[in-house]
């Protein structure tokens, strides 16, 4: 009976949670979801109306369910970092770009304060199409397709988003590697700093796919303080792509960056470091960067490159192999003031007269101070063991092997009073030495005695037979 009356007096504190909203057609007002609609389950595709503002609390759940969310008006979706707002696809149906910002769209602007926004948010399986400046911050993506979770165009008005503090995470197999994190396309102007990317190996951070009129460029953009971490491309920039790249970190990619020869990107204090194949690849202006530990830092450079201020060091196979255009390489520091090693590290004309020439002199004697430190891992050079300092072996950077250090001699410690005792001889003698003596006598002495004890009473038992007997 006790039993019985817990189990129905606590169904009194039991509360069964059916919220829930579905949703669908367009709206045409402002409108608010707020915790208690959660989960907002899509039924039809959706369009927020331009003059219409459509405001997501914190910890409301956005299930699309393979619809969509059109903006032509004004979203707010601002959660907390401990209650975030998720945007999400279930693993049972194909994921797809659900959420649009069209040109209409208003977008956010700095000095007010207000537009378009998505903060402390995660984005599951859910990608967004950007034609209009929508900031975008301290949200998470989290997918596994070749599709980009961020995919930015120009339109009819060109787009200006501002994408920021955000984590984006690869984390599928592509064979293909067109697994971009962001997409920037024609007439876009995107503001991308402070993010984290990463690959898994197979990701490019930020693909550049823009392609103008021969003879003309894009509008140029600024991608500054992120990393890219175990990327395939940390930057990819196609043709007639014109940007700066400025203060990122790329680090353990298979290529740190990757330039086309018609782009215009000025490449400028990053730290490329332990790139499995190249540092950059291609590229014109370059400088005041730290290239070290990859296998190539820089390859193939365009016609016309300046390659200044860097330090380039530490790179397995060479510092810069040359295309068939010369390249100005001066005042570079190299990891060591010696034209002879120096020039054993670059592969051009001298190795291949097909290739350019790279002009190295003069050099800097010490790690230029205008470029990201060197990483501390970082092996030292040796100096080329030749006597014509004009001769260079070929292809493979002389790295050095660190010295091994000089062997320490033991030291002797002192050994305590309770591990040892003073004889009369004043000779130390190992206490343990003495506990192993006095146990085997010990021993023995039980032995003997249980011998003897054993021979006693055989010989008492003997005599009082014999005795009996008589």
């Amino acid at each position: 009976m006790l039993t019985v009356v817990l189990l129905v007096g606590g169904l009194a504190f039991v509360k069964i949670d059916v919220r829930g909203t579905t949703v669908g057609g367009n709206i045409t007002s402002d409108t608010h979801w707020t915790i208690d609609d959660s989960p907002i389950t899509f039924n039809s595709n959706v369009r927020v109306y331009p003059n219409a503002t459509l405001t997501i609390d914190p910890g409301v759940n956005v299930n699309f369910s393979s619809r969509y969310l059109t903006i032509s008006g004004m979203l707010v979706a601002t959660g907390t970092p401990d209650s975030r707002i998720t945007f999400t696809i279930p693993d049972n149906q194909p994921s797809n770009t659900p959420l649009f910002f069209d040109s209409s769209s208003l977008g956010w602007n700095d000095l007010t304060n207000s537009g378009s926004i998505i903060q402390y948010a995660s984005f599951n399986r859910v990608a967004l199409q950007i034609s209009n400046g929508i900031k975008i911050d301290n949200c998470y993506f989290s997918f596994s397709t070749t599709q980009s979770p961020i995919a930015i165009s120009g339109g009819s008005s060109g787009a200006s988003p501002i994408i920021s503090n955000n984590k984006i995470t690869f984390n599928g197999q592509d064979s293909s590697h067109y697994a971009y994190g962001i997409s920037v396309n024609s007439g876009a102007t995107p503001v991308i700093n402070n993010n984290e990317f990463n690959g898994n190996g197979q990701l490019t951070g930020i693909n550049l796919q823009i392609y103008a009129p021969t003879g003309m460029s894009s509008p140029a953009f600024t991608i500054s303080n992120n990393v890219f971490s175990n990327c395939w491309l940390g930057v990819k920039a196609e043709t007639a792509a014109t940007a700066t790249v400025q203060g990122n970190s790329f680090l353990g990619c298979r290529d740190g960056l990757d330039i086309n020869v018609a782009a215009s990107v000025t490449i400028r204090n990053n730290l490329i470091d332990g790139c499995s194949r190249y540092g950059i690849n291609g590229g014109s202006i370059i400088e005041s960067n730290t290239i070290s530990n990859c296998q190539i830092g820089i390859h193939n450079p365009s016609a016309g490159s300046v390659i200044t201020y860097n330090n380039i060091v530490g790179n397995t196979v060479n510092s810069i192999t040359a295309s068939s255009a010369s390249v100005n390489a001066q005042n570079n520091w190299w990891g060591i003031a010696n034209e002879a090693t120096i020039k054993s590290t670059l592969y051009d004309v001298s190795a291949d007269s097909s290739l350019g020439t790279i002009s190295f002199v003069p050099f800097l004697n010490s790690p230029s101070l205008s470029a990201p430190p060197i990483p501390a891992n970082t092996p030292p050079i040796i100096a080329a063991q030749t006597n014509d300092p004009t001769t260079a072996p070929s292809k493979i950077t002389s790295a050095a092997t660190p010295t091994p250090a000089p062997a320490i001699p033991p030291t002797v410690t002192a050994l305590k009073k309770s591990e040892t005792i003073l004889s009369d001889t004043g000779d130390l003698i190992n206490l343990n030495l003495i506990t192993v003596s006095i146990t085997a006598i010990i021993a023995l002495v039980w032995i003997v005695v249980i011998f003897g004890y054993v021979t006693l009473s055989r010989i008492s038992k003997y005599k009082a037979k014999s005795k009996s007997e008589n």
